[in-house]
């Protein structure tokens, strides 16, 4: 039995009184002497004590024989030995150190009894000894203390810069391309971790510890992978609550990356729809980008945006204005309409003719006066009520090297977010700094902030929903218990749609053709045909589906062929044609890590041209299913587009209230739902077909 674990409390890890530095030398090819060496050039302050028996002093400091020696107090021990060591050093680390970090394996991979061993460690943690961090990490940095306990190959050039961003990921190389190109955008972190392998201390430990922190005020994390999925997702929630944002990049859903997945760390990668849906849930922003890590997150530690107001952008050059607006048309950004009064400013203080938004402020290119426009324009950007967030972007003008005083000026004192751009080479690169060094977030590729900007505005949406209400159950749940895993018949598949309140086209369910026919006359003609048969899903694949038999003898007919095509067939069933309208199919599907979604897309001649089905986690609203249907339809085809119909939306919403309400309810067996199609009309929605497979 494993032992479990105790609650973290991992304050001494970013603000320790003291770090012990386990088996080092001055040997600076090795981990051991580039660690020691970053942290006395970092400037930490606490107590910083070498520790190998083999020397008396390692960089002038006095290097102690074990751990046991040493008079301070090393609350964060840095194992750099091997694994057949870290026994010892940890019974020598009870009492004394609070966290060890383990570079390196806590187990030699190839030991016989490696299982034996891991739960040795597991019961000194679970006692109360000290944490671990790892193993095979790349350590933590402490911005705010001054403190690397890391041996990132890019700390040479000096600490991150202390800020507001919390920063966990599995990986140690992206610790290292994070901590240099944050040294571009000019985000700051409060603490940084490379978590590695998770033994003990894993991402949600780190996240429950950073939400807390009043330091951090935005959080960014990568992670292939996720021990406990309701926990994080619990956190997530939380760190809502408490209005920190958490920013998330999650590879590994391609096959590709899969497999890139499962031979670095081992860890299974989920459906890539549900999952994301999931994510989105809780209130956690997913980044495509590594600098998406640091740049969204640092976006997202300042100001909030009212997602009801749109963007306001201007430059000092009318072709690059046009050029972002188009970026940003592509991008899906919200533009906002510049009100009357801005527009008189435009023209009057800054002698631009026809304002437009991104506006074109640079309208006289007079020696000196572009930075009097900058301000004013900014400034009349920022002051509209229409405008949410202001977004400045650049690339070059003569006397370009004044802005950052006026720019820095500006962004300071406003109210609302500012994202600032400036698209360059080498010519910038003293902008750049200058915008930095007064403790502005800057974005050298409008790529990088047009993403970081459709996080605030989505974040500000975020922050604005409400979680779905718990469904009220609708079955007895008996029937399930009764039925057999794998794919269910037509008869118990109707039924189970039924008790959720499912709609689903009249139907009757026969064995021979004559009981068919006088179904067929009860039911009312036109009717469809479909040949039962055990375990075959597709119908129509083998022939076993027959629509709009106008009469008992067609349906004799359609019958008598199907018997003839399907020797092993068991019956048939009889259903009244839908009435006409759009063809959609809607399902459940299940993530092993997330549990069930809904799936809603197009069906029929509109599949492949109306693009991919929208997926929602399990249970949903009224509201949520409302979105559901207006993502998948954006040009409004169930509402009249272009045909004057409108087709009975609010009963799609119900049924996909109703599918979401089995889903969730049947989690525990319901593996997968098929209705396809699912007619919409004018006046009802019914479900024509139906494959419920369960686990």
């Amino acid at each position: 039995m494993i032992a479990s674990k105790p609650k973290a409390d991992l304050a001494p890890l970013f603000a320790p009184k003291g770090v012990a530095f386990v088996g080092v030398s001055e040997d600076q090819a090795r981990y051991g002497g580039r660690m020691l060496r970053y942290c006395l050039d970092g400037g930490f302050t606490g107590g910083i004590y070498p520790v190998n028996p083999k020397y008396e002093r390692v960089f002038d400091l006095c290097c102690y024989p074990d751990i046991t020696q040493i008079e301070g107090t090393p609350d964060v021990v840095l194992a750099l030995v091997g694994a057949e060591r870290l026994p010892a050093l940890y019974e020598a680390s009870i009492g004394r150190a609070k966290i060890i970090i383990v570079v390196g394996e806590i187990v030699p991979g190839d030991s016989p009894d490696k299982d034996k061993r891991l739960a040795w460690f597991r019961e000194r943690i679970a006692r109360g000894g000290p944490r671990l961090v790892g193993p095979m990490c790349m350590g933590a940095v402490a911005p705010h203390a001054k403190l690397s306990m890391s041996g990132s190959s890019t700390l040479p050039l000096g600490l991150p810069k202390p800020g507001p961003v919390g920063f966990i990921t599995q990986s140690g190389g992206i610790l290292s391309g994070v901590i240099d190109r944050a040294r571009l955008s000019g985000v700051g972190f409060s603490g940084m971790v490379s978590s590695g392998g998770e033994f003990d201390l894993d991402t949600s430990d780190y996240l429950e510890f950073m939400i807390g922190d009043d330091a951090t005020r935005a959080i960014a994390i990568y992670a292939e992978g996720l021990d406990d999925y309701p926990r994080f997702f619990a956190l997530a929630d939380r760190a809502r609550e408490a209005g920190k944002p958490i920013v998330l990049m999650k590879p590994g859903f391609t096959e590709a990356g899969q497999g890139a997945a499962l031979s670095h760390t081992g860890r299974i990668a989920g459906d890539r729809a549900v999952q994301m849906s999931a994510f989105r849930r809780h209130g956690v922003v997913l980044a495509s980008d590594i600098d998406d890590l640091h740049a969204t997150a640092g976006l997202l530690a300042g100001r909030r945006v009212d997602p009801d107001k749109g963007l306001g952008a201007a430059t000092l050059s009318g072709g690059y204005a046009v050029a972002l607006g188009d970026a940003f048309s592509d991008a899906g950004l919200p533009m906002a309409t510049l009100a009357e009064a801005t527009k008189e400013t435009l023209r009057r203080e800054v002698a631009q003719p026809k304002p437009a938004n991104p506006a074109d402020i640079g309208a006289r290119p007079t020696t000196g006066q572009e930075l009097v426009d900058l301000a004013t324009g900014l400034q009349a950007l920022h002051d509209d009520p229409n405008v949410g967030a202001v977004y400045y972007g650049e690339m070059g003008f003569l006397g370009m090297h004044k802005a950052p005083e006026p720019l820095a000026a500006f962004a300071l004192r406003a109210t609302k977010p500012v994202v600032l751009c400036w698209q360059g080479g080498p010519y910038v690169a003293g902008i750049l700094d200058a915008l930095r060094t007064a403790g502005l977030v800057v974005f050298d590729t409008p790529a990088t902030a047009i993403r970081a900007l459709k996080a605030l505005y989505e974040y500000g949406r975020i922050c604005r929903e409400r979680a779905p209400a718990p469904p009220r159950p609708r079955h007895a749940p008996q029937r399930l218990a009764r039925l057999r895993t794998g794919l269910l018949s037509e008869a118990d598949s109707f039924a189970l749609l039924e008790d959720y309140g499912i709609p689903v086209a009249r139907y009757a369910l026969t064995r021979t053709a004559d009981e068919a026919a006088l179904s067929a006359e009860k039911i009312g003609f036109p009717v469809a045909l479909k040949g039962i048969v055990e375990g075959v899903a597709h119908k129509t694949e083998r022939g076993l589906v027959r629509l709009g038999l106008r009469d008992s003898a067609a349906l004799g007919a359609a019958a008598r062929a199907m018997a003839e095509r399907a020797p092993q067939l068991s019956g048939f069933l009889v259903q009244a044609m839908a009435p006409a309208g759009f063809e959609l199919l809607a399902g459940i599907t299940s993530d092993v890590h997330v549990g069930p979604a809904v799936v809603l897309g197009w069906g029929g001649v509109y599949a492949e041209a109306m693009g991919p089905p929208v997926v929602e986690v399990a249970p949903l609203d009224r509201d949520l299913a409302d979105g559901m249907i207006a993502r998948l339809d954006p040009k409004g085809l169930l509402r009249g587009y272009r045909t004057g119909r409108a087709m009975d939306r609010a009963g799609l919403a119900e049924l996909l209230v109703a599918l979401s309400c089995l889903a969730h309810e049947q989690r525990a067996r319901l593996r997968e739902i098929d209705l396809n199609p699912v007619i919409v009309g004018e006046e009802r929605v019914v479900a024509v077909d139906a494959l419920v497979r369960l686990g």
